[in-house]
């Protein structure tokens, strides 16, 4: 590491971690973060897989590991992190802490499962009912990063952040969480960036100031993107792939939101049999959900249906939005029954030339 002083450099194999998948390696990572002087330097997991309690994250702080990680599993070179036990809080607490990276790591839920359907996730983790996050941010931090990590098969969300600002997710992969794949209830003035939600039971939830761009968000169990219903502002939603979530890609109904650009996303719902909670519950049986919003700007998005697929029944569910515009969307193929379902009671709003026609399988 060019550029770092040795003593800034904590390897916790030299701490005594093993990372065979079996020893407990938690005084181990201890004492290497303890190791890491106050104004700040790295902690180095070299190739391995390492069982650990709650790991307690220092400000200043990168936890770096050998980036290795693929979509379909961790490969045997790179860094994998899980819970000894599965009644811990959360793998990582970087409460309260600011400067902290995480980078190149794979945090791995459930030590064995290989998906949440997996006999030994349903086993260890689900059954038990509780909830256990990836990495917590919270109380007053800000300035934390996860950069090229892999976040899977927790039992609560991958990353949660509660009033916590200035934070990114970039170039990662996070799926196989139970309830979010990043849970951005209470916070502000974030990125997410490039990076893969897949098959959690939400892609995202957010509040404030936050940019998503470049995602895809695919194959959640009921919903994309969902903007918190007690207040939202000041998002930017920009071009994604939304696919084959088994709800709205996008759906707000809830407290005023204010300020939201949703601009330039590809929605699509692609061969597959949608959830029967989707299907049976019509506000829910859409691409789009927006309701009781301010300053919408949704604008050149293309929403469709593959031709093969069951098909979603309404393109865009609106209703009581005030100064916005839902302007120059593409709706081809998009829905089965209906290409916006309008529920009325808009103030100042302009929904025009959304060009689009109902799913044909015949053509």
């Amino acid at each position: 590491m060019e550029g770092v002083s040795d003593s800034a450099v904590a390897n916790v194999r030299a701490h005594g971690a093993r990372g065979d998948g079996a020893s407990d390696d938690t005084e181990a990572i201890r004492r290497a973060i303890a190791a890491v002087p106050d104004a700040g330097g790295v902690v180095f997991f070299p190739p391995g897989h390492y069982l650990t309690d709650t790991i307690q994250a220092r400000s200043f702080t990168t936890y770096m590991g050998h980036s290795a990680w693929a979509y379909s599993h961790p490969l045997p070179g790179g860094v994998v992190i899980s819970p000894i036990r599965p009644d811990m809080p959360c793998l990582i607490n970087a409460g309260k802490t600011s400067g902290t990276r995480f980078v190149g790591l794979a945090l791995r839920g459930n030590p064995r499962a290989r998906s949440r359907d997996d006999e030994h996730f349903t086993g260890w983790m689900r059954d038990t009912g509780h909830r256990m996050d990836g990495i917590y941010f919270g109380r007053g931090g800000d300035q934390a990063v996860i950069d090229d990590c892999r976040i899977d098969l927790f039992s609560g969300s991958g990353v949660r952040v509660v009033d916590c600002g200035v934070w990114a997710v970039r170039h990662s992969l996070v799926l196989f969480n139970r309830l979010f794949g990043i849970d951005a209830e209470r916070t502000a003035d974030a990125w997410i960036i490039d990076t893969g939600l897949t098959s959690n039971g939400v892609g995202v939830r957010c509040t404030a100031s936050i940019t998503i761009t470049g995602n895809r968000i695919e194959h959640n169990e009921q919903a994309g993107v969902v903007l918190n219903p007690r207040y939202a502002g000041g998002i930017q939603i920009t071009g994604n792939l939304f696919c084959c979530n088994s709800g709205p890609a996008i759906v707000h109904d809830g407290n005023i939101a204010e300020a939201v650009s949703i601009t330039g996303n590809t929605i699509r719902h692609l061969p597959m049999e949608r959830s029967a909670a989707m299907a049976a519950d019509a506000d829910r049986d859409c691409h789009i959900r927006l309701i009781n919003m301010e300053g919408l700007c949704f604008t050149g998005n293309s929403i469709y249906n593959i031709r093969e697929s069951e098909g979603v029944a309404r393109g865009m569910i609106l209703g009581r939005l005030r100064d916005s515009v839902v302007c120059n969307n593409t709706l081809f193929h998009a829905a089965t029954a209906e290409l916006i379902h309008d529920e009325g009671g808009h103030t100042n709003t302009i929904i025009k030339d959304n060009p689009g026609s109902l799913l044909d399988r015949t053509i």
